[in-house]
């Protein structure tokens, strides 16, 4: 996005350092929390929403309460706030998470012309917001965001993908009977899913699913649960994203415009919010996105194209490859295993609330029990 949207300096955040000022549950004032709970800080997200950011001591685990500007609590996760508090956000986020997620998730922006209008300066601060948010905060607004934009995409299993009665078909496009073409080579995925983690930057190459091009990254994202590339065939600007998790294992393939998504373990349903925070955060990566390029011959070596090259042609329907790649709009994926997203949607505010405001919360009179003992 541009510089303009998320200006380069940055608000701090309210430090609390354990006070509790104005914070209240079920309109009683919050004076105490469990022993080893404090409050560590309180974010400003919209005008209906603050972020209480709370550590526990030792594990120095950390979760987040939503209150009201006047401090009450309203959900221990952003999933658990009532349904018609939830749309009121969204419609707030979408301000900011629709244009990055329209322009940098699934195409390449486009270059900004002097024609182009500004972003509106609430938008602008809404970005600035965001961006200064923990980390864990701002993935708890963009799970919830991805839940309205990516409910439907399809979700198969690595293992299905890699079967061998697929990776034997070196057809460009598999039919399932029904009349349904899969836009992808078996052959090709397959390649793909066994390519090793980058160690550099430079090492981020792959041969395009579509195409069989080989491509350079045009971005690669280092996070705590892993490392992303992104890459784009030329073709028809057709964006599509590698995951490797940290904790080793094949790749993840994200492909936001089908929308399909390859992949299995329990960041399957994590990996949408996790690139769009990396973007968040990154403004000035989206910044040169329209001027990188991904296929840059200079990157191969000889022998590495070739042998990129190789591995693909037997994969690559003939004719017109960019007729090819563009029938894939309007082929749609079949996989006979498609998880739902709601399945995740619907634990994840229990797996990561953190204490509830009524346990954690000390009863007086048990306070007083303990002070006897």
């Amino acid at each position: 996005m541009a510089e303009e949207l998320i200006p380069a300096r940055q608000p701090p955040a309210e430090r609390l350092d354990g006070r509790m000022d104005g914070l209240s549950v079920d309109g009683r004032p919050l004076t105490r929390l469990y022993l080893g709970w404090q409050t560590v800080s309180r974010h400003h997200v919209t005008d209906e929403l603050d972020a209480v950011v709370m550590r526990e001591k030792g594990t120095e685990r950390e979760v987040c309460w939503w209150v009201d500007p006047d401090g009450a609590h309203q959900a221990s996760h952003v999933m658990a706030l009532p349904p018609a508090q939830r749309t009121r956000l969204l419609d707030r986020l979408a301000r900011y998470f629709g244009p990055l997620t329209e322009q940098t998730l699934a195409a390449t922006p486009k270059a900004p012309q002097e024609s182009d209008a500004q972003p509106a300066p609430e938008t602008r601060e809404l970005a600035q917001r965001l961006a200064a948010l923990p980390r864990f905060v701002l993935l708890e607004l963009l799970t919830l965001w991805t839940e309205r934009i990516l409910e439907g995409t399809l979700i198969a299993p690595t293992a299905e993908v890699l079967a061998p009665d697929r990776s034997d078909d070196t057809s460009g496009a598999e039919n399932h009977g029904d009349g349904a073409e899969q836009p992808f080579s078996p052959v090709r995925l397959h390649a793909l899913l066994q390519l090793p983690r980058p160690v550099t930057d430079d090492e981020a190459i792959a041969a395009s699913p579509f195409t069989g091009l080989p491509l350079h990254a045009q971005i690669v994202m280092n996070m705590p649960e892993g490392t992303a590339a992104r890459f784009c065939d030329p073709t028809d600007d057709l964006v599509f994203y590698l995951f490797w998790p940290s904790y080793g294992g094949v790749p993840f393939l994200y492909y936001p415009k089908g929308p399909l998504l390859i992949g299995e373990g329990p960041q399957t349903s994590l990996i949408a919010p996790l690139l769009l925070s990396w973007l968040v955060t990154h403004p000035e990566v989206c910044d040169r996105l329209p001027q990188v390029s991904s296929l840059r011959v200079e990157d191969f070596g000889v022998g590495h194209a070739a042998s990129l090259w190789d591995e693909t042609e037997a994969a690559t329907p003939s004719g017109d490859r960019r007729e090819a790649s563009s029938a894939q709009n309007s082929n749609p994926v079949h996989f006979s295993s498609s998880p739902h997203w709601g399945e995740w949607f619907k634990n994840v505010a229990e797996a990561s609330a953190g204490p509830h405001p009524k346990e954690a919360v000390e009863d007086e009179g048990e306070r007083h029990e303990h002070e006897k003992d």
